[in-house]
């Protein structure tokens, strides 16, 4: 009996096996069949997704593009007029925005890291300018195609035609550019830049696409002294000032100039032997007369020297004119003033005591000044004057002993006509 049960449970054991593999095959063939087509559709799909990425690339490309060619052609030499009129009453309003460019951007690059992004954003035109170093004065204008608010770094429309660097004592920086359509400067207003601090400001720059209109003798668009800062007065007893800051080297304590910047003045105590060293003024650069591809602020004025007196001031030097840039069809007005003036000297001080031979400030180089306008732009009612003069040196405290500070050089005007 149980031999017989044996048996029946191998037959029917036999026979489930053989149901099993007939009924399989077809399964495994229908599952491989299955499997290829699926291979087959995911190939295809990500050969799909692969040209549509692609194609996303390209589309993104092309977009770019177009968008920088509308920005681009946004910027004329007169602006177009997008922040409306602007009217200064009788105050002093500083129009523009700055920030120091970090580390460096080598020509051709179109974005660079900045210390502030607060004015910055997508379609604002701004100048860029090396302020300090070998290619200082060079300068661009570009619109802003995007800023990176979190990484602080600013992509620009237009590649850089210098490098643009902050490394070691050199500095580049960036300045807003408004578009007004009328600007009008009235009665006592004054337009005027933030002074320069060593990384930034010391820039005057607007497009006006209709008109600028600068009322009376006491309207101005100034950069009066906010340009490369006048040397510091001798701060120990016996000598001399400090050089003025001027567009390349290194400020010290010496008589002899800092490129543009004046030297430090010399009493006959300073190093007690006769003879009178007035600390100079800022000097010219040169004959750089369209300014049209490079610009610089004025040189400061040379620190008065200090003597043995302790309780006695020399005169601290002035600091340099800074840079004006205006581009308008037409500018007006009647005796109104455009100018980047250098500081005068600071006259040097007895504090109320008896003695002392201190020696005043040099005075500040003017700055630049540069007007666009059209070939007839200039107003048939009245008259804008554009001036860079130097400063006047500093008067010294006992004139037998000490020298007063040398003036400053005069700044550089350049006038041209375009059309928009």
């Amino acid at each position: 009996m149980i031999v017989k049960f044996k048996h029946r449970i191998v037959l029917v054991s036999t026979l489930l096996s053989m149901l099993y593999v007939e009924g399989a095959k077809p399964k495994q063939q229908e599952f491989s069949s299955e499997h290829d087509s699926l291979t087959q559709t995911v190939g295809r799909l990500t050969s799909d997704l692969t040209n549509l990425q692609m194609a996303f690339a390209e589309l993104n490309r092309t977009l770019q593009t177009f968008i920088e060619e509308i920005v681009s052609k946004k910027t004329s030499f007169f602006g177009d007029g997008s922040y409306g009129s602007f009217l200064s009453g009788p105050t002093t309003v500083v129009i523009n925005d700055y920030a120091k460019v970090i580390g460096k951007a080598e020509k051709g690059s179109k974005h660079f890291a900045v210390d502030s992004i607060a004015s910055l954003s997508s379609g604002v035109e701004v100048l860029i300018i090396q302020m300090k170093g070998k290619e200082a004065g060079k300068y661009i204008f570009a619109r802003i195609f995007s800023v990176d608010r979190a990484e602080q770094i600013v992509y620009v429309t237009t590649g850089l035609s210098f490098r643009c660097s902050s490394l070691g004592s050199e500095r580049c920086q960036i300045v807003t550019v408004p578009h007004y359509s009328n600007v009008y400067v009235n009665s006592g207003g004054t337009i005027m830049g933030s002074e320069w601090d060593g990384d930034k400001g010391g820039v005057v720059v607007l497009r006006a696409s209709i008109k600028v209109e600068v009322a009376t003798s006491s309207s101005k668009i100034s950069a009066c002294g906010i340009g490369y800062r006048g040397g510091a007065d001798g701060k120990k007893l016996k000598h001399p000032g400090l050089q003025g800051e001027s567009y390349n080297g290194t400020v010290v304590a010496a008589i002899h100039s800092n490129y543009g910047g004046g030297g430090g003045g010399e009493t006959p105590s300073t190093h007690n032997y006769g003879g009178l060293q007035p600390a100079h003024g800022g000097q010219a650069y040169g004959n750089w007369v369209s300014l049209l591809d490079q610009i610089l602020m004025g040189s400061g004025g040379g620190g008065g020297a200090r003597d043995q007196d302790c309780c006695a001031n020399p005169g601290r030097g002035g600091n340099g004119g800074g840079i004006v840039m205006v581009f308008t069809p037409f500018i007006a007005g009647s005796g109104g003033i455009v100018t980047a003036c250098g500081e005068n000297g600071l006259n040097a001080g007895n504090n109320g005591k008896s003695g002392g031979q201190q020696g005043g400030g040099g005075g500040g180089a003017g700055g630049s000044v540069l007007v666009v306008s059209n070939p007839s732009g200039v107003s048939t009612k009245g008259s804008v004057s554009v001036q860079a003069p130097g400063g006047a040196g500093g008067s010294s405290s006992e004139s037998s002993y000490a020298a007063p500070g040398g003036a400053g050089s005069e700044g550089i005007i350049s006038l041209h006509s375009a059309t928009a």
